[in-house]
């Protein structure tokens, strides 16, 4: 469930970004959040993206970090097998 919040917060500085030499000051608008129960031991995963296309590269990116999670042999192999 989206839970609105609509707040500005004004005028937020970040030094770090003023060494760098960049512009170090900016608003931030917060829209929300998203809030679901979840049980010990659960996991859920939210993806998004700005259109479905990016939504689906998004979801085979989030597959196949899962897939290297569980087993991270087997993917080195299959992903040195592809570049050579």
């Amino acid at each position: 469930e989206f839970v609105a919040v609509g707040d500005w917060y004004m005028g937020l500085d970040y030094p770090k970004e003023r060494e760098r030499g960049y512009e170090s000051n900016e608003d931030l608008y917060h829209p929300g959040y998203f809030e679901m129960p979840i049980k010990k031991g659960e996991t859920i995963m939210e993806v998004f993206g700005k259109n479905e296309e990016s939504l689906e590269t998004s979801l085979l990116q989030l597959k196949n970090a899962v897939t290297y999670q569980e087993n991270p042999l087997k993917e080195r192999k299959l992903i040195y097998e592809t570049i050579n």
